[in-house]
């Protein structure tokens, strides 16, 4: 590298200089870049760019070549709106050139900003190693420079990438987004948690693959007294952590906007300090009563309405304004009413951190990114500090998903009704390009499709970070805005529309409803120019219990159609609650609406109170009485949640046009470690069809997403593949292939960075129809779904428990192997019992009852034989193939001290077939072993008691490749591609020949266990392919069949 940093620095935080320019990438990639005397200028789209110039390429280490572009863009040009356009603008010339990608180092006349983008196509990493093409499909990733924008992320960026190997992954490395966002994650994770270290003498820390917190030091004294008054101090003050940061995040964005600390003279909000937190704490004398004296101060005038917008403190300052917002993010409570003296380190340490990078308001779309920190960034860092957010179940949904899932339940609103395919296709490739020509065929369709965009109800009933809602938003606002080609001044407005009259969304986590909230209110600002009060979204975005519309066993639904109390409250609006002539749900919604927009604080505080207030009354009619007084807040409780009070609008309707989330992942049996009471398992049993079994949260989040839909509204939730082929989904497979038209995609990978969950995405349309159709689809990756085949959900109907087998509905070949297997079999539960092994901890479980840290320190497991309640025990991983391996030497005491000890002690000392839980890669999928030891094992593995045949013979079979084949496609095991473990109901219809001819696999079977015995390395392979030939004998296979089972 020839240059340092600081001349680096000059050069990208200037106005756009050519020359600078190329001698900065010069100095990037020396040699290897050249550029031409007489740069040529190129044909380009004169609405997007006035002038395209190609000065020069780079030739990379590994050969791939990369062009460097200058484009002069139109001054007219929106370019928030014309992604795409810019994106492509050039792609024709660099592909046909052959190359992997561009610089284009965008600028205009009119502006100090310097737009360096890089575009390519998308590469990544194959099995071999290699980095290759993975799509066609242009993506653009962008850095803002120029004057007053903070360049010390492009800054490492260009240093970094000067000092490695200049590959293209080299470059495409320099430019990642995702990158960015873990190093800054990972970052403001530490700096919180120094914070919250520093006051509580706590920290989370990982310990063996898990979480945990750590006492690490002392509390500090006075903080923590100040917090006594709150139920859970500790949580409390990592609330109040998450919140301060969180407000100091936001006025990054509003510094960016340079609307912090305006001189009173500058009207147009333009002359702001870029730097205005960090310069106040510089200035600040006591910097360690910073949060108190400056800090809070702030937060009060940022909610409260001042004259001519002054600051009202002189210690944030004199003759300068910084805006109201409204909206509550800046609204003082309990935790703020608390002194929280914060040596300047750490405030030192967090705002430098912040300058770091830039803050770039406009979120990020999949495949066209601002390399800097956007809103959807910090929505996945605020939800993954949320409280106990992966023990609930809840996890933050990748850009890409999010995107898909909103464009086809939107395209699939729209085309409710539609009767040409001709005219649907027209929709889709409108809501896919925002190219409003599409819908001008033989019928203009535009005036129809603006007016179901304005009118559409969505609503995510597990909002999170607001991931759905927010994706759904911008569609709507881009659709619109094609469609009705208003100017760039009304987008705010637009977008205020879309949240007031379009989006709604609940969650139990107060945390993820105040993130979701901040998320609409940036998308609100991007847009203008001058500050404006932000819309209240307490009865928009609302925490509750989703699943709940009821209380101690009543109906809460119709609470508002009853009602016969009367109350006089103060002001204009609430007046109606004095007037007899008003129904309850219509005078609620009047409030609503007045709320949203209202600015004044007092006529806000009597709305609040009143509707709380009012409810609380028509609830004691329910008659509560003394049993309301446990709920501190009816708006926001995780007891339950009004649909049908506070959405009252949407129900008047029918219900929501569309229901889309990612709900939670929680097993009811974890209920104890999980937040979900037996009081509420109750419920579930007696309100939810679906409630089956151990039932899972997300299948009661489908049932109930569908039943707050209008009659042909759409569903679409990401949920774990396991419904699609589990035996116990049976019921919700059967419910959603009664609907008309059903739509899935199954992933083969990872999904979710935090969670171990193979993942599909199901959308249907709620229409019960017996003849409906169905779409599979299939994802490779993440963003390339491609169509297997459409057919009638009766093919599924007719399956046995209606197993949806993506695998065997791709491969009718394979069917008809596994249909000839079963023609001739019995099913293993007819030759023996099959029975899960024990379970040892369990919070809340066994006698005594266990508690957290008994389960954490395993309390009764021990490295030798304490007394003769203690036997050798199992893990998973020592069930192998023919062979037992007894690898922890542990021992563990049995009785009713466990969790599930098994009432059954056959399990563990007669004769007996171990299956292990979690299978192996074909083509040997199956671990057995055959043991007569007395022996305890967990529920990793499944034990086989009361053989009625001879033992060795049915662990032959199963441990044969025929058995593998049939197991890996009936249960659809390779459409699921991270833990495919098989439950007991799966083991227990294992087919098993019937045959008088076992004698010979009974032999080979006492020879590969001998062997084993002898040395647990033994290759016992020839034997086991014998095994193999004979087990394909006794099913009548032919040559062609067993040449596919060897295959796949």
């Amino acid at each position: 590298m020839t240059m340092n940093a600081q001349e680096i620095q000059n050069i990208v935080e200037a106005r756009y200089n050519r020359a600078s320019w190329l001698k900065l990438l010069h100095g990037v990639f020396g040699a290897k870049v050249k550029f031409f005397a007489a740069p040529t200028t190129l044909t380009v789209e004169k609405a997007i760019a006035s002038e395209a110039v190609y000065l020069g390429d780079v030739t990379l280490q590994d050969d791939h070549k990369i062009a460097v572009y200058e484009v002069h863009l139109s001054e007219h040009v929106n370019i928030e709106r014309n992604r795409a356009g810019i994106r492509n603008l050039l792609c024709s010339q660099w592909r046909g050139a052959g190359f992997a990608g561009a610089f284009m180092l965008c600028y205009r006349n009119s502006e100090s900003v310097l737009r360096f983008s890089y575009v390519s196509e998308s590469w990544a990493f194959n099995e071999e190693g290699a980095y290759k093409k993975e799509s066609t499909d242009a993506l653009r990733f962008t850095y803002l420079l120029g004057e007053g924008h903070r360049s010390r992320t492009a800054v490492r960026q260009f240093m970094e990438l000067a000092n490695s190997g200049l590959t293209l992954k080299d470059v495409t490395k320099a430019f990642s987004v995702e990158a960015l966002s873990k190093r800054f994650f990972n970052e403001y994770k530490e700096k919180y948690e120094d914070i919250v270290e520093y006051v509580t003498g706590k920290r989370v820390v990982k310990s063996g693959g898990k979480w945990e917190t750590k006492t690490t030091g002392v509390s500090n004294k006075k903080i923590m007294t100040a917090f006594s008054v709150f139920a859970d101090p500790e949580k409390a003050v990592r609330d109040y952590v998450k919140k301060l940061m969180g407000r100091l995040v936001f006025i990054q964005f509003l510094q960016k906007k340079g609307w912090m600390g305006v001189p009173a003279s500058d009207a147009a909000w333009k002359n702001g300090d870029k730097d205005f937190v960090q310069n106040l704490f510089k200035n600040t004398k006591n910097k360690d009563s910073f949060i108190d004296d400056v800090l809070e101060p702030l937060f009060d005038d940022l909610n409260t309405k001042r004259e001519n917008d002054l600051v009202s403190s002189e210690m944030v300052g004199k003759g300068i304004k910084v805006p109201y917002l409204n909206g509550g993010l800046f609204e003082k409570d309990a935790q703020d009413n608390t002194e929280f003296p914060l040596p300047k380190k750490y405030m030192e340490e967090l705002l430098e951190f912040f300058t770091q990078y830039n803050f770039t308001i406009d979120e990020n779309d999949p495949d066209d990114a601002e390399v800097g920190v956007d809103p959807e960034m910090l929505s996945c860092i605020f939800e993954n500090l949320l409280e106990d957010n992966k023990e609930k179940g809840a996890f933050y949904t990748p850009k890409e998903i999010v995107q898909y899932m909103c464009r086809e339940s939107l395209i699939a609103h729209l085309c409710n009704g539609v009767k040409k395919n001709e005219t649907k296709e027209r929709i889709r490739d409108f809501v896919l390009t925002h190219k409003v020509d599409v819908l001008n065929g033989d019928e203009n369709i535009s005036e129809q499709v603006d007016e179901k965009l304005k009118n559409v109800k969505i609503c995510d009933p597990a909002i999170g970070s607001g991931a759905f809602p927010m994706g759904l938003m911008r569609e709507l606002y881009f659709c619109r805005s094609a469609i009705e080609g208003f100017d760039h001044a009304k987008a705010a407005e637009i977008k205020k529309h879309i949240i007031q009259q379009n989006i709604y969304g609940v969650d139990i986590e107060k945390g993820a409803v105040d993130i979701a909230r901040l998320r609409f209110w940036l998308s609100l600002i991007v847009d203008e120019e001058t500050p404006h009060a932000l819309p209240n979204l307490d009865f928009k975005i609302m925490q509750g219990n989703s699943l709940l519309e009821q209380y101690e066993g009543v109906d809460l639904s119709d609470i508002t159609y009853n009602a016969t109390k009367k109350e006089k409250v103060t002001g204009k609006i609430l007046d109606l609650f004095d007037t007899g002539e008003v129904a309850n749900k219509k005078v609620i919604s009047l409030l609503k609406d007045e709320f949203f927009n209202c600015e004044d604080h007092e006529m806000k505080r009597q709305i609040r109170e009143a509707l709380k207030s009012r409810i609380q009354d028509l609830l004691r009619e329910k008659g509560f009485g003394v049993k309301l007084d446990a709920i501190k807040d009816v708006t926001a409780t995780d007891r339950f949640f009004l649909w049908h009070t506070w959405f009252s609008e949407v129900f008047e309707q029918g219900g929501f046009d569309i229901v889309i989330g990612n709900p939670p992942y929680v097993f009811a049996r974890d209920s104890s470690e999980k937040g979900i009471t037996p009081e509420m398992k109750k419920i579930f049993y007696n309100s939810f069809n679906l409630a089956k079994y151990q039932v899972n949260l997300y299948h009661l989040f489908v049932e109930q997403g569908v039943n707050l839909l209008a009659s042909k509204g759409i569903f679409s939730y990401i949920i774990p593949n396991n419904w699609l082929t589990i035996n116990t989904n049976k019921e919700l497979r059967k419910f959603v292939l009664e609907k008309s038209y059903v739509q899935i995609v199954n992933f083969y990978k990872k999904v979710f960075d935090n969670a171990d969950v193979d993942s599909s995405i199901l959308l249907l349309r709620n229409e019960n129809n017996k003849n409906g159709k169905i779409k599979l689809f299939e994802a490779i990756e993440k963003d390339k779904i491609e169509l297997i085949k459409e057919t009638d959900c009766l093919y599924f109907l007719k399956q046995k428990d209606f197993i949806i087998n993506m695998e065997l509905f791709k491969n009718n070949s394979f069917a008809l192997i596994l249909n000839k297997i079963e023609n001739n079999s019995r099913e293993l539960r007819d030759v023996a019992d099959v029975k899960a092994g024990l379970c040892a901890y369990e919070v809340g479980a066994g006698i005594p009852a266990q508690t957290k840290e008994m389960k954490d320190n395993r309390i009764y497991h021990s490295n030798k034989k304490e007394s003769r309640d203690y036997y050798k025990y199992l893990d998973g991983n020592d069930v192998k193939r023919y062979l037992i391996t007894w690898e922890r030497k542990e021992y563990l005491k049995y009785g009713k001290n466990l969790a599930a000890p098994r009432n059954n002690f056959d399990l563990y000392s007669t004769p007996r077939i171990l299956v292990r839980q979690i299978p192996s890669k074909p083509p040997y999928c199956i671990n057995a072993c055959y043991t007569e030891e007395t022996i305890l094992n967990d529920r990793n593995s499944m034990n086989v008691i009361y053989i009625k045949e001879n033992p060795k013979y049915i662990l032959g079979v199963l441990n044969s490749k025929v058995e593998s084949f049939w197991f890996a496609h009936k249960f659809g095991k390779l459409q699921r591609g991270l833990f495919p473990q098989f439950k007991i109901n799966e083991l227990a219809i294992f087919p098993i020949p019937s045959t008088n001819q076992q004698q010979p696999i009974i032999d080979i079977v006492d020879k590969i266990l001998a062997a084993k015995k002898a040395n647990p390395q033994a290759d016992t392979t020839d034997l086991e392919k014998q095994i193999d030939q004979l087990v394909y004998k006794l099913y009548n296979l032919t040559p062609a069949e067993i040449e596919t089972i060897e295959k796949n």
